[in-house]
C-alpha cells in the first residue's frame, strides 16, 4: 500500500549536482560514501561482540581475567575472525556460494526497490514484506500446480504474482480516498473535536490523556494509529500535516481529531511542546463523522 509522506515543513529540497562534474566533486558523494561506511563498520564492531560474548572459551577466561588476559582476547580473536571467514567463504568463496547468495538476496533486493521507488517518489510503500509474500504464494501456486509450456508457464506465473496485488490495490485506493477525504474537511475535524473534548469534560474528566512532552524541531514522521485520537496542545506551537499540501498549526488550546487509519505527522515549533493524545472510543467517533459525511454529501 502506498502512502504519502511529507518532509517536515522545515525540510529544503536537497539540490544534487548532475553530470560529470558533480561525480567529479567529493562534496555531492563522499558523505553518503561515509554514512555507508560507518554504517558497515559499527555492524561488523557490534557483530564481534555478540560472537565473542557468545563463546564458551571467552566466557571461562573472564573468571580469571585480571590475572591472564591475553587468553580473553585471544580466544576472542579466534571466534571472530573464525566467524567472519567463515561469513565471507560462505557467501562468496566458491561459484555455487555466490550463487545461492544471489537466489536469497533477490527477494529482498526487489522489495527494497519496491521501497526505494516510492520514497524517490515522496511516498511510503507500507507493506511491502507481506506484497512479496502473497506475490511469491500466487506465483509458486502457478508454477507448481499447473502444467503449461515452457515459456508460457513463467509468463503465466509472473501475471498470477502480479494479479494477487489486485485486491491489494483496491483495498488501498479505498483507504487513500479516506484520507482524501479528511484533508479536504480537516477544519470539520477540529469542529468535532470541540464537541468530543466538551464531552470527556462532562462524561470522563479521568481518562487516560496519554501526555506528551517534546523539545523543539522534533518531528513525528508520519503514521497512523489503529484507534481514534483527539490531538490536544497545552503549551507550544506544533505543525501538524496529512500530506505535502495540508499543514495546519496548532497553538495551546487547539485540538484536531485523527480517526483510526489516517496518516499524519507533525514537528514541534517552540521551544516545547505539551500535549494530549487521549484514545477516544469508536461509538462516540462514529456518528459524528457520519453526520459530517452527510452534510458533506448534501
Amino acid at each position: 500500500m502506498t502512502t504519502q509522506a511529507p518532509p517536515p515543513p522545515s525540510a529544503e529540497p536537497e539540490v544534487v549536482e548532475q553530470g560529470p562534474e558533480g561525480l567529479r566533486n567529493p562534496a555531492t558523494w563522499l558523505p553518503t560514501v561515509k554514512v555507508t561506511a560507518g554504517a558497515f563498520l559499527i555492524a561488523f564492531v557490534i557483530g564481534a561482540f555478540v560472537i565473542a560474548f557468545s563463546d564458551e572459551d571467552v566466557i571461562r577466561s573472564l573468571n580469571y581475567f585480571f590475572s591472564y588476559p591475553w587468553d580473553f582476547f585471544r580466544y576472542s580473536w579466534d571466534a571472530i575472525s573464525s566467524s567472519y571467514w567463515a561469513l565471507i567463504k560462505g557467501s562468496i568463496g566458491s561459484a555455487n556460494a555466490i550463487s545461492s547468495t544471489l537466489s536469497r538476496s533477490a527477494p529482498l533486493i526487489c522489495a527494497g526497490l519496491g521501497v526505494t521507488l516510492a520514497f524517490r517518489a515522496g511516498l511510503f510503500n507500507i507493506g511491502a514484506q507481506g506484497q512479496l509474500i502473497i506475490g511469491a504464494i500466487c506465483a509458486g501456486y502457478v508454477g507448481f500446480t499447473w502444467d503449461l509450456p515452457p515459456g508460457l508457464h513463467v509468463l503465466v506465473a509472473l501475471v498470477a504474482g502480479a494479479w494477487s496485488l489486485v485486491g491489494r490495490f483496491r483495498h488501498a485506493r479505498g483507504i487513500e480516498r479516506e484520507q482524501l477525504r479528511w484533508l479536504a474537511s480537516v477544519e470539520r475535524y477540529r469542529d468535532i473535536a470541540q464537541t468530543i473534548s466538551a464531552r470527556i469534560t462532562a462524561e470522563c474528566p479521568n481518562i487516560d490523556r496519554e501526555t506528551f512532552v517534546e523539545p523543539r524541531e522534533m518531528c513525528s514522521t508520519t503514521h497512523v494509529h489503529d484507534d481514534h485520537r483527539l490531538v490536544v496542545i497545552e503549551t507550544g506551537n506544533m505543525v501538524f500535516w496529512g500530506n505535502l499540501g495540508m499543514k495546519l498549526r496548532l497553538a495551546p488550546g487547539e485540538m484536531v481529531l485523527v480517526p483510526e487509519g489516517r496518516l499524519h505527522g507533525s514537528s514541534i515549533e517552540s521551544e516545547e511542546c505539551v500535549y494530549h493524545q487521549p484514545i477516544i472510543p469508536d461509538s462516540w467517533v462514529r456518528p459524528l463523522i457520519s453526520n459530517l459525511d452527510a452534510s458533506l454529501g448534501a
